[in-house]
């Protein structure tokens, strides 16, 4: 179907993660696509395309999985999107259904189906203690033995997220949790070195989790899954994702005639400094909690955000494992870099609070899918003289994290790009202000046992 100024082509995708049909007659298509996130999507379509298009047996069958099921190791009934007729691997979105919801008011049968991306496969595993076999279901231990409380890794953010994901959802887990047709891209070790405890915690969270626990306190970096092929062995592919500098191609500004339409919110973080109580430490080496028990405590404080908003404190508690009693210096030590890591993973997500959502104008101006995409990094000048700086004015650059898609055949196409969110920006004077701000980034540490 053509729209004003993009064309979209929606195809249903089967069990086998091949396209069956091209979707001919719907009312609304709305898409959100998400960066470091699973990203949504929902369609309005009468009740006979969505039987005929996912060739369902009838009206009273499943709506989300096709006749006989999809396995245990298979995927649910899912879509293809593609705009400007672009190749799978360039889709706009690859993803399943996750609920389908039919209305007939004696004039009208619709079916309004809501699902996500592919990475939405990520929160369909849990973090197993030993993800290289099952628990002895006769003893209730994991591989007989009793002393696997969980999976932990240490190493470059890119390699651990591989790990989980491999150990998992991969071709690295037992035969009944893996993923048909899935794979993962090669490992290229990047992002900061990060350590994580895996034990039952959600696959995509603790992903999220452990790409905020990079030390750079300000999150760039995305991982996901997507399709990228339809007859290979792999069709589904794992991935680290980077944003591309799109600054100097990518200019949305008021006066430049590129924005129609702009909103933006700031408020105050949740929290810029964080406490992390550990456990109850035996200093006697007894193993018994006593009068000689100290519990570790840790800090993280996000210089930047506390002096541009204030000190605004938080506690959390350690979550991760003890073993055994105290008395050896690298047990004090592991705990404490566990504790620092969780108090970094909750100073991350809480140090900052902004957004700025810009409706684009049709025509005119940076391109979606041409000049800047999901992931980019883009400027924004809205203000009265471009690169020039007055009260109310507001310059910077960062990440497009959000893009908000919605196509009619009545409206066309709308575009709403999100950027600016969970970062720092500069009311002061454009770029040397702004590299000025992010150079005094600083993160402080304390270690201690206190009583």
């Amino acid at each position: 179907m053509e729209f004003p100024a993009g064309t979209y082509n929606i195809w249903t995708r089967d069990s086998n993660l091949q396209r069956m049909d091209l979707v001919a007659d719907f009312t609304t298509l709305t898409i959100d696509l998400k960066w470091g996130d699973v990203s949504t999507w929902s369609l309005v379509l009468p009740t006979k395309e969505f039987v005929n298009r996912w060739q369902l047996e009838g009206l009273y069958s499943s709506m989300l999985v096709p006749p006989g099921g999809c396995g245990e190791q298979g995927a649910p009934l899912g879509i293809i999107i593609t705009r400007n007729n672009s190749s799978l691997k360039d889709a706009l979105l690859t993803g399943i259904i996750i609920s389908a919801e039919r209305v007939y008011d004696g004039y009208n049968d619709t079916v309004t189906l809501t699902g996500e991306n592919d990475s939405s496969f990520l929160r369909t595993r849990d973090l197993w203690p030993d993800p290289t076999s099952d628990y002895d279901k006769s003893t209730g231990w994991w591989s007989g033995t009793a002393d696997i409380s969980s999976d932990d890794v240490q190493g470059q953010c890119e390699s651990c997220l591989a790990y989980y994901v491999n150990f998992n959802l991969g071709s690295w887990a037992v035969p009944e949790r893996r993923l048909n047709y899935f794979n993962t891209a090669p490992d290229q070790q990047r992002g900061n070195q990060v350590t994580y405890q895996g034990k039952f915690q959600n696959l995509f969270t603790a992903c999220q989790d452990i790409l905020a626990s990079q030390t750079n306190l300000v999150i760039t970096e995305s991982f996901g899954i997507k399709q990228v092929s339809e007859t290979a062995s792999t069709r589904l592919l794992y991935s680290w994702y980077e944003p591309t500098d799109k600054t100097e191609q990518a200019i949305f500004g008021t006066e430049l005639g590129t924005i129609s339409k702009f909103d933006y919110t700031e408020a105050l973080p949740q929290a810029n400094y964080v406490m992390c109580g550990g456990p109850n430490y035996d200093m006697s080496g007894s193993g018994q909690t006593n009068d000689s028990c100290y519990r570790m405590y840790t800090e993280i404080l996000n210089q930047t955000s506390a002096e541009l908003y204030g000190r605004r404190e938080s506690f959390t508690d350690y979550g991760g494992n003890v073993s055994g009693s105290s008395g050896s210096s690298d047990q004090e030590l592991a705990i404490m870099a566990a504790m620092q890591n969780q108090a970094l993973i909750e100073c991350s997500k809480n140090s900052y609070a902004m957004k700025a959502k810009i409706n684009l104008l049709p025509y005119e101006g940076p391109e979606f899918m041409d000049t800047f995409e999901l992931g980019d990094i883009v400027y924004v000048d809205i203000g009265s003289t471009p690169n020039t700086y007055t009260a109310g004015d507001l310059q910077f650059s960062d990440v497009i994290r959000e893009i908000n898609i919605t196509v009619s055949p009545t409206d066309g196409e709308r575009i709403v790009p999100t950027i600016a969110d969970a970062m720092v920006f500069s009311r002061s004077g454009g770029t040397a202000a702004r590299r000025a701000l992010a150079a005094t980034k600083q993160l402080r540490t304390m270690g201690g046992i206190l009583k």
